[in-house]
């Protein structure tokens, strides 16, 4: 519970950042787009699809082989807190994730 609560903190505060630093307007899907883009630009393989009421984002992932325990409590809970920043109406779903998969899927709707 503690790992999953610092994450969503963590994950917030990112959101927050991006945000203003990218003078990102606007509280559906498109403006959590664009601050994901910003933010995991760098994270090998990453694309995001949106359609009108989902947003879909997928990389490789890097997290599983790090730190196991992150990816199986963090990494949702982070992306939820980083959703909060843009609009608290805003759900994560993780539907793909290693090692099940190559790649970690999450699906944004609002």
């Amino acid at each position: 519970m503690l790992l999953k609560t610092l994450a969503y903190s963590f994950g917030e505060g990112i959101g927050r950042g991006i945000v203003k630093s990218n003078n990102i307007k606007g509280n559906d899907l498109q403006a959590l787009k664009t601050a994901l883009d910003a933010f995991l630009k760098s994270i090998p393989e990453y694309k995001s699809m949106l359609s009108q009421d989902k947003l879909v984002a997928t990389s490789k992932c890097t997290i599983h082989k790090l730190y196991k325990k992150w990816c199986e409590q963090g990494c949702e809970a982070l992306l939820q807190g980083f959703c909060s920043a843009i609009n608290e109406d805003i759900h994560v779903k993780r539907v793909e994730k290693a090692p099940e998969s190559e790649f970690c899927r999450f699906e944004f709707t609002l």
